[in-house]
């Protein structure tokens, strides 16, 4: 080589030294990188807005890690792990690209190089876990994630979960709550046509579920019961009753019973016994932690209308000219008692009817030590429902004269069972006119 060209050489190379150590200088006097603000959110996964949604058992969690780099440097070799809560396990999405360590238990979830590495002066990079919340997590327990960033030339960084999340109660289980009509008078164990119902719904919440929170109830009025003051409804209208918010303060708290709501029915007077009456409605309500609403059916056992005392009321008495008319002095007159205790009433026991023998009349059929016809046909017990006939025969009086008027008239007494309460039914048949 000759002296000019090693001359030459020498001199770039000599150049080359002084830029790299240069650039070596500079390097040197550059700030570190700065990852104190990465930052580290969870959130539950089935959020949506305004829902804030959930982390009950078998819900999931996704976490996401912002590491930052806020100096003027690069940061070349950033690395983090996000740790894994006691109420949670590591349930990764398909495209997941975090390290779970250990692989069979994880505690904590990896990002190397790959992943991080290069964060560019001022930016970010994400790194995202999911977690799902075990089966027996404790209400309460924190979901509190802590994630570890890390870059060999900058300050270690810890950022905690943000916004602290918590195992969530399930949603408020308002089965516990009760039904219940009973007469509203308080010394009364059956109910009978014309009784007033007290019917209550007592909202009742399991524990550790979520406080119900503006529990409202609309309940139908039954048919063959009409709406009667003094309960505590909001209002009624048409076949319906409802109850806002206002009557159940505070709701249903987790684990606790509410405010009964209850409302009186009056029974039709005409309800038949053996009648049932079902008292149902729904109950509404916001669960307080998810924002969730729900309602449940609820509903009252059958309500039984005891029968009440016996009516004979349709029973009837009525005669016909034997020969048929004119009606004339002499003639026999048939006369027909049908004794009819009502169905839905209680049954007629001890039946004793008698027929009374009008003036201007005289028995055939014979009479007792009273005077009057016993009507042994319908004597006895009469089940409701069921009708009892009996005949008797009258004649004429021979002084009877044109004009004249016979009205028959009978009596059926009796006491209803089991009530055992007196009956007594007069009967009048059609006039006979001479």
């Amino acid at each position: 080589m000759s002296r000019v060209r090693s001359m030459m050489v020498g001199a770039v190379a000599a150049c080359a030294l002084v830029l790299v150590c240069a650039a070596g200088a500079a390097w040197a006097d550059d700030p570190p990188p700065d990852l104190s603000l990465s930052r580290l959110a969870c959130a539950p996964e089935n959020a949506v807005p305004p829902l804030l949604g959930t982390t009950r058992p078998g819900d999931f969690v996704l976490c996401q890690l912002q590491a930052a780099n806020l100096s003027p440097t690069i940061a070349y070799h950033v690395t983090a792990d996000i740790s894994i809560p006691d109420s949670t396990v590591y349930d990764p999405q398909p495209n997941a690209q975090g390290v779970p360590t250990p692989a069979d238990h994880p505690a904590k979830v990896t990002f190397d190089e790959s992943k991080l590495g290069l964060i560019d002066q001022s930016s970010t990079k994400p790194a995202t876990i999911r977690l799902r919340v075990v089966a027996d997590a404790v209400p309460g327990a924190p979901i509190l994630p802590v994630a570890t960033v890390r870059d060999p030339k900058a300050a270690t960084v810890t950022a905690v979960a943000r916004p602290a999340l918590a195992v969530m109660p399930q949603k408020a289980d308002l089965t516990p709550t009760t039904t219940t009509c009973a007469n509203a008078d308080a010394t009364r164990t059956d109910v009978r046509a014309g009784d007033t119902l007290d019917c209550q719904v007592v909202p009742a919440n399991l524990a550790l579920r979520e406080d119900a929170t503006s529990v409202t109830l609309s309940a139908g009025i039954p048919r063959g019961t009409s709406w009667a003051a003094g309960g505590n409804d909001s209002y009624h209208f048409g076949s319906y009753v409802n109850w806002f918010d206002t009557a159940s303060p505070g709701g249903v708290p987790s684990g606790t019973t509410g405010t009964p709501l209850h409302v009186l029915l009056t029974i039709d007077p005409s309800t038949l016994g053996g009648t049932l009456i079902y008292f149902n409605g729904t109950l509404d309500w916001t669960n307080a932690l998810s924002g969730v609403a729900d309602s449940l059916g609820v509903g009252s056992g059958a309500i039984f209308v005891t029968p009440g005392p016996a009516v004979l009321s349709a029973s009837t008495l009525s005669c016909v000219d034997d020969d048929g008319p004119p009606l004339v002095a002499q003639d026999l007159v048939d006369c027909t008692v049908n004794v009819r205790p009502a169905a839905g009433h209680e049954d007629l026991a001890g039946a004793v009817s008698t027929a009374a023998v009008p003036a201007l009349t005289g028995p055939v059929t014979p009479v007792d030590g009273s005077g009057r016809i016993p009507l042994v046909g319908a004597y006895g017990a009469i089940a409701a429902g069921t009708v009892r006939t009996a005949t008797y025969r009258l004649r004429v009086s021979a002084d009877a004269v044109q004009g004249n008027v016979i009205v028959p008239t009978a009596l059926v007494t009796g006491r209803s069972t089991p009530s055992d309460v007196a009956i007594s039914q007069p009967l009048v048949g059609n006039p006979l006119v001479v």
